[in-house]
């Protein structure tokens, strides 16, 4: 699996909560949006 594919997989990932850091193509990113909807990439944030 790339890197692209695993980070398009973490947009359907349920068990994500706000706060969460995830490893993507586009670095570390931190989960902002709501764990009841559907996650968008603007849901994921840069960590600084």
């Amino acid at each position: 699996m790339s890197a692209e594919e695993a980070s398009k997989r973490i947009l359907e990932d349920e068990s994500l909560i706000p706060g969460d850091v995830v490893s993507t193509h586009r670095g570390l990113l931190r989960f902002q949006g709501s764990p009841e909807r559907e996650h968008r990439p603007e849901d994921f944030v840069p960590v600084r």
